[in-house]
């Protein structure tokens, strides 16, 4: 795999490689780190290997290869390759969107995207008026009156447990059941973990980027939507979907830089799903951050 990293940090591009006999590895650890099976992964002194590596025997000695393609994750001394395409693998902390799948056990069962459901205790959500009190049986009854099946609802991971179940809670006001917006479903891996991640763009859509590739669309003000925000909140998402087709970091400067060119060019909202016009808005709102 080839990677194209734009001076700013918030615009990533990342495009496929001809593989050919003289194709060298990626040999820079600050360029992206994208890898495919056979390759040397660049390592610094005293690395650890671990899933999607293998150390090898090599002429200058032992070296780490790449068992897959995908890209090169370093923790601390932990050097490890995730596929391009997985399912969401939560860390605790990570703010995500979830929908209720099912209601038993003083618990609610969500899909987040991952390899299996989270679950949201009783315990682990406010009370209507942020009442602080014990859970009753007369709370667990009116479990449905909180969420209910097909509820969207934003969260944080509270824990990831070693049986790779997730805890999940709503203990801040910020988090809690979402309504009156649109979702827009991308590959988690774009989404990177920041400080924030509950934006207010300039077009007056509110985002909420999960972590495990849920956006949620709304307006920032309460009350009926008027038709320019629905075309707001539509052409966001699409600027979003722009972003997922071509591989490249979905962050509020990447949306608002996609959002910004479609309107320069008078691209129509139904239009900018067209491949030959994500790729050019795309390649606009590239042209516009590197003349910024």
């Amino acid at each position: 795999m080839e990677a194209h990293k734009h001076s700013s940090a918030s615009f990533t591009i990342l495009r496929p490689k001809r593989l050919s006999d003289n194709a060298e590895p990626v040999s820079r650890l600050s360029h992206v780190p994208i890898t495919s099976p056979g390759s040397v992964i660049p390592t610094e002194d005293h690395s650890v290997r671990a899933r999607g590596t293998l150390l090898s025997c090599g002429e200058s000695g032992n070296v780490l290869t790449a068992t897959r393609a995908g890209v090169i994750s370093r923790v601390n001394k932990l050097v490890m390759v995730m596929p391009l395409r997985s399912r969401y693998i939560p860390e605790t902390g990570d703010v995500v969107v979830g929908r209720v799948v099912e209601i038993a056990n003083k618990r609610y069962k969500m899909d987040v995207n991952a390899t299996k459901h989270a679950f949201l205790l009783l315990t682990a959500i406010n009370l209507p008026g942020g009442v602080h009190r014990r859970r009753n049986q007369e709370d667990e009854l009116n479990m449905r009156q909180y969420f209910k099946e097909g509820d969207l609802v934003s969260a944080e991971v509270q824990e990831r447990r070693k049986d790779g179940s997730v805890a999940l809670h709503t203990r801040s006001l910020r988090y809690g059941k979402l309504s009156a917006g649109q979702l827009v479903t991308v590959q988690s891996e774009l989404v990177k973990r920041a400080k924030k991640h509950f934006h207010e763009l300039p077009c007056g859509v509110h985002t909420i980027l999960g972590n495990n590739g849920f956006i949620f669309l709304s307006q920032t003000r309460k009350g009926a939507i008027s038709l320019e925000m629905r075309r707001r909140i539509a052409r966001v998402a699409n600027s979003i979907l722009a972003l997922d087709s071509e591989f490249i970091a979905i962050g509020p400067d990447t949306i608002m830089d996609v959002y910004q060119t479609s309107l320069a060019n008078g691209v129509e909202v139904k239009d900018m799903c067209t491949p030959d016009v994500v790729k050019s808005i795309c390649v606009g709102a590239r042209s516009m951050r590197e003349a910024a």
